[in-house]
């Protein structure tokens, strides 16, 4: 049986964050963790070193969403998804130095999210 690629959904919503794991589950997903906050999305990466990680950047707690995945990438390069409801031009650039594959502005759609899960796993 093949094994399926990791995902991380790092989201303080949860009930938005269901919404997204089920997504990634119907892409073939193995989902490793649903946390909202940063140090918990650090201890899961590290720990799980999942190949995708939606990341919200605006979370619950003292770290947010661009410094978790700072610290994430100490460790190893996932690919990460950004999402926010922030579209300054400084959090943009915060997010694009560390290469994430995708950055959604919120209301994020089902289309959109499956459209970069699909991208992504080409």
């Amino acid at each position: 049986m093949e094994k399926k690629p990791k995902a991380l959904i790092v989201e303080d919503e949860f009930i938005s964050g269901l919404l997204w794991v089920t997504i990634f589950e119907q892409k073939g997903y193995e989902i490793c963790g649903q946390v909202g906050k940063g140090e918990e999305a650090v201890r899961i990466a590290v720990s799980e070193k999942p190949e995708v990680i939606l990341m919200d950047i605006g979370l619950a707690g003292p770290m947010d969403g661009i410094e978790a995945a700072n610290e994430i990438c100490k460790s190893y390069r996932p690919k990460l998804i950004f999402m926010t409801g922030y579209s300054d031009k400084e959090t943009m650039q915060k997010a694009k130095a560390l290469r994430a594959a995708a950055y959604l502005t919120k209301p994020i759609s089902t289309e959109q999210l499956e459209a970069v899960i699909d991208e992504i796993k080409k």
